[in-house]
């Protein structure tokens, strides 16, 4: 039984699950509930879109373990919740909706994309051709 026909809707209620889990993180309380939680119920909303998409749970989990280890090793921010020694640690104390989470919904949209190419989701041509 489906508690959502919407495939959006059912893609916020994964983002907002998404983030509920990342509540006790000590970035909550450096950028901001809000600013925080609406970016992670993006990025759930993403990662629930691509289990929609291609139909399991591979590729949303491998994103989420890619974005994590890039956080880890490349570029982080003082005070993160993944704490380690990255290439470049990031000094700021606010996250702003322009340029991170603009950026953000930009590499989101770019990586349904090339994924399209891949896997053949869906047709994103402008006009048919034959």
């Amino acid at each position: 039984m489906l508690l959502f026909k919407n495939k959006v809707a059912l893609a916020v209620v994964t983002g907002a699950l998404f983030a509920a889990t990342h509540l006790a993180n000590p970035e909550v309380d450096t950028y901001g509930v809000w600013i925080y939680m609406t970016a992670l119920t993006i990025t759930g909303a993403f990662y629930g879109l691509l289990v929609l998409f291609d139909g399991g749970l591979e590729l949303a989990m491998g994103y989420h373990m890619m974005n994590n280890l890039f956080v880890g090793v490349v570029s982080n921010t003082e005070g993160a919740a993944i704490e380690t020694p990255a290439l470049f640690t990031l000094h700021s104390d606010t996250y702003d909706v322009f340029p991170n989470l603009a950026l953000d919904i930009v590499v989101f949209v770019l990586a349904v994309v090339a994924l399209n190419a891949k896997y053949k989701w869906f047709r994103l041509g402008v006009g048919r051709h034959g």
